[in-house]
């Protein structure tokens, strides 16, 4: 189970500039610092974007609301030196408003600059927030060309964004096959919204011959991770096919 750091033992680090001064802090760490060592703390006091990037990535799935400020925080800093990875993080973060105050301007702020350096995350992130409108025009013929460029890179999520583009005909006309196409990509790499929308497809045969037991093959297998939509499509464990009901007999007429 994870172990988060306390907040008064975060916010230290995030005020300190430089190592010398934060070697002076009397901070103590306690005895089960789960995921996140002494050596990690010391190298985010010191100011190094990948201790804060890490040690923000653990804080923010903490449940305290201060606790995931503090994460915020530290992720910031790590992106305000250019970690590709905090930045599209922070974009996303605040872009969904998962546990802290939605900031759209900020957000795809974040987004823009993790986007100019090819972060395939940020390019997805960006991608939604022009096709919702959040933050920027709602764009849908750019969310499309983000979205590819995700895609491109593997990114597993855009590529089933792309299948519903394509699918519904949003940005791009419609076009099943294709649908298909990036819905099997990304069903291939374990997407579970990709596997279930896969499973639909083969199910209804759109884009692909019907073929319900690849439609039960896929479904099961993003219920097995966990997506609810695809568990309401398997059957359940120990459950059975309902019991024939048996022939009548014959009548037999007397001789």
């Amino acid at each position: 189970m994870k172990r988060f750091l306390p907040v008064s033992l975060l916010l230290a680090p995030l005020l300190m500039t430089a190592c010398s001064r934060a070697g002076r802090i009397g901070v103590v760490l306690p005895k089960d610092t789960g995921d996140i060592g002494a050596a990690t703390l010391d190298q985010a006091r010191g100011g190094d974007a990948n201790a804060q990037y890490e040690l923000g990535l653990l804080q923010l799935s903490a449940k305290d609301p201060a606790e995931r400020q503090v994460a915020i925080r530290l992720v910031e800093q790590a992106a305000m030196q250019g970690k590709i990875e905090a930045q599209a993080k922070l974009g996303a973060v605040l872009l969904a408003g998962d546990g802290v105050p939605q900031d759209y301007a900020k957000a795809v702020e974040w987004l823009k600059k993790a986007v100019a350096q090819g972060s395939d995350v940020g390019q997805y992130a960006l991608g939604i927030a022009y096709h919702d409108g959040k933050g920027v025009l709602r764009n849908f013929s750019q969310s499309i060309k983000l979205w590819k460029d995700s895609a491109l890179q593997g990114y597993a999520p855009a590529q089933t964004k792309l299948g519903q583009a394509y699918e519904l005909g949003e940005g791009v006309t419609a076009d099943p096959v294709r649908a298909a196409e990036w819905y099997q990509k990304a069903a291939d790499r374990s997407d579970v919204a990709g596997q279930y929308h896969l499973g639909l497809l083969y199910e209804q045969g759109i884009g692909v011959p019907k073929d319900r037991a690849k439609a039960l093959e896929w479904f099961s297998k993003a219920a097995a991770l966990g997506y609810k939509p695809a568990q309401q499509k398997v059957p359940t464990a120990g459950s059975s096919a309902p019991a024939k009901k048996p022939k009548a007999a014959k009548k037999v007429t007397p001789q």
